[in-house]
């Protein structure tokens, strides 16, 4: 189950985050500060290597509703999905980070999700609960391309069914 919820809701976010962020960018009307999509999609929490801008979807819990009738699984899958950007500018890193939750809100909250796999069907609806923000951070000497960092978390609730 956490495993189609992932793959999934990377799936919502890939094929919406572009055009989102294009959205933020006519709506701000700065260009001034960059917001190109993700470079790479995680699904754990320790990357080597990684490419900011990155998507972290990490599963928090599973809560399995047994009172929800027969032949289906229904769930409430607790998942945090994180943007990790990073900037050589901090009043600019700031910003960036308010506009890619803005648009990860915009393509995550009440979308819906079904898998075209006829063997496993599942659907789910994201809702976001909340963004919680890190404070900018430097690391600076670790590497030179990125000197500040900072992080977003959306918390989300996948309401999640699937066939026995």
């Amino acid at each position: 189950m956490a495993e189609n919820s992932v793959t999934g809701v990377t799936y919502i976010i890939k094929n919406g985050i572009e055009a989102a962020l294009a959205a933020i960018r006519a709506d701000r009307a700065d260009a001034a500060v960059p917001t190109p999509a993700p470079r790479q999609y995680f699904i754990y929490e320790q990357p080597k290597g990684y490419l900011p801008p990155a998507v972290f979807t990490l599963v928090d819990r599973i809560d399995f509703h047994k009172d929800r009738g027969a032949n289906f699984h229904a769930a409430t899958v607790q998942m945090n999905i994180a943007i990790l950007v990073e900037n050589e500018r901090s009043d600019q890193l700031t910003i960036q980070a308010w506009r890619y939750q803005d648009a990860l809100l915009a393509v995550l909250d009440r979308a819906q999700y079904l898998d075209p796999n006829p063997d496993n069907p599942i659907k789910f609806t994201v809702l976001v609960k909340n963004a919680v923000m890190t404070p900018a951070y430097s690391n600076a000497g670790q590497n030179p391309e990125g000197t500040f960092r900072k992080e977003v978390h959306l918390a989300c609730d996948l309401e999640h069914y699937s066939n026995y």
